[in-house]
């Protein structure tokens, strides 16, 4: 965790009412995670979910939780004695749960945050404090703190990532590529998301807030740092902690002002369309000027622009082997960020021919992973079904392999051209696509058509040509 800037009247606040909140680096972290922290139990919940490696991490013993060796109860305690109260629901490993904290702010600490969240960035730039001190920070010294911090974590990951993981060499190049112009792009464009984050439109409070929250959590540490799946049950990789990979797509959009954007059209029904035979969806995509997003969401009588988002949630959930029933109702109740749809419209959704043609592929892809037991994926690696691991987990690891295979030919010539010229720095990964920032404007055109060569190959050699493409689009 870095260090938090935040408003003087924000920390005069929290002095006041919790004199211990800083007292120890373990309680700064703790007051940190607990006012600014992302992990929600619901959207409309202040209730907080708190991991053992999040609260070990806090405790500055993440050894011990790797282990398995770590319990947190007496440090809640001690939070609790010394600093705030908050009401805890303990997790239970046999049930699956993770331990919920409900924190009792004071009404007070209640606005100081909402002011806090909703002030420009360049306040804090111009007028902040460090929460764990109260004084003003030195910039240079804050920088370096934080270089030091990000250059500890990539040592660490390098020795964390399998010598044999499909997206080893990415992750290390996405880790190790130059920052500078990375963060000057972003700085630059911080205040104008922020702006944007605070009046998203048709979006509910809890998005913007935690639109907010993320920005906030990201101004000192601007740049997002990846790592591989703690289970090893994909090859795709996530960013660590708090990154603007996380914002909604429209404020994310333009904190990246500047960059492209480069997509695999409908990536996961294309790799789907090809691994299950799904006649049908191929039929649909083959034809190149039909977007499916705007096929199904005619099939349920929505606006497709409103309620993209929640679509490509539902189809690859249930891609992934979601109950056709559970996911009716997460259509209703709405997923994640992204508002429901009326309950007729959820139904026609799942009664339209696309999803049936879905729902009857999958049901065969899964009685063939559980006849054979295991499957290999397009990396080599043989996944065994386990009372840990079934059918649709497996099936999720293969397609999300082959997902990243369609892009690595991408990958190696953005290394390549970085190594050669410098120019082109990946400003995010994000599994069926990527943005790259291009120092040199008018060698993107060219590199552009170079990118979008090198995947259609690569689309030829896995068998799918005809059914996805690399898009790509320059946010403005």
């Amino acid at each position: 965790m870095g260090s938090r800037v935040i408003l003087p009247e924000t920390y005069e606040v929290l002095k006041r009412r919790y004199p211990a909140f800083n007292t120890t680096p373990a309680y700064t972290r703790m007051t940190d995670y607990l006012l600014f922290g992302l992990n929600n139990v619901e959207e409309d919940s202040k209730a907080m979910l708190v991991d053992q490696f999040t609260l070990a991490q806090m405790e500055g013993k993440s050894a011990k939780a790797a282990s398995r060796n770590y319990a947190g109860h007496t440090f809640l305690e001690s939070y609790r004695r010394d600093v705030a109260s908050f009401a805890v629901q303990e997790y239970r490993f046999t049930a699956g749960r993770a331990r919920i904290m409900q924190p009792d702010w004071e009404p007070e600490v209640v606005s100081a945050l909402k002011a806090e969240l909703y002030a420009p960035p360049t306040m804090r730039k111009a007028r902040g404090v460090l929460l764990e001190t109260g004084r003003a920070p030195s910039r240079q010294h804050l920088a370096r703190r934080t270089s030091a911090v990000r250059k500890a974590r990539i040592e660490a990951l390098v020795t964390q990532v399998p010598a044999d993981h499909p997206a080893r060499d990415l992750l290390l190049f996405l880790n190790a590529q130059p920052t500078a112009a990375l963060r000057r792009m972003v700085h630059r464009n911080l205040d104008a998301a922020h702006s944007l984050a605070a009046t998203l439109p048709d979006r509910s409070w809890q998005t913007r807030l935690y639109n907010l929250k993320l920005l906030h959590s990201i101004e000192q540490d601007e740049v997002p740092l990846y790592q591989p799946s703690r289970e090893g049950r994909t090859a795709r990789i996530f960013g660590i902690g708090p990154t603007y990979l996380m914002l909604s797509r429209p404020v994310r959009q333009q904190l990246l002002t500047g960059c492209t954007e480069f997509d695999l059209r409908a990536a996961q029904l294309a790799l789907v369309a090809h691994q299950w035979n799904a006649v049908l969806l191929q039929e649909k995509l083959v034809r190149g000027g039909i977007d499916i997003w705007y096929v199904l969401a005619a099939a349920a009588g929505i606006n497709p622009e409103v309620h993209r988002d929640l679509l490509k949630r539902a189809v690859y959930s249930l891609i992934y082997g979601k109950n056709e029933q559970a996911l009716k109702q997460d259509l209703s109740a709405g997923i994640g960020l992204h508002a429901g749809i009326k309950r007729h419209q959820a139904q026609a959704l799942m009664k339209s021919p696309l999803i049936r043609e879905l729902v009857q592929c999958r049901a065969v892809r899964l009685r063939a992973i559980n006849t054979a037991g295991h499957l290999t994926t397009i990396f080599g690696k043989t996944v065994r079904l386990s009372p840990q691991r079934m059918a649709p987990s497996l099936l999720a690891e293969e397609l999300q392999a082959l997902e990243l295979a369609v892009l690595l030919p991408a990958f190696s010539y953005i290394q390549a051209q970085q190594q050669r010229r410098g120019e082109l720095h990946v400003a995010a990964w994000q599994h069926d696509g990527f943005t790259l920032h291009c120092t040199d404007r008018t060698k993107l055109e060219t590199h552009t058509r170079q990118l979008q060569r090198l995947v259609r190959r690569q689309l030829k050699h896995l068998g799918l040509p005809r059914l996805t493409m690399l898009v790509s689009k320059t946010l403005e």
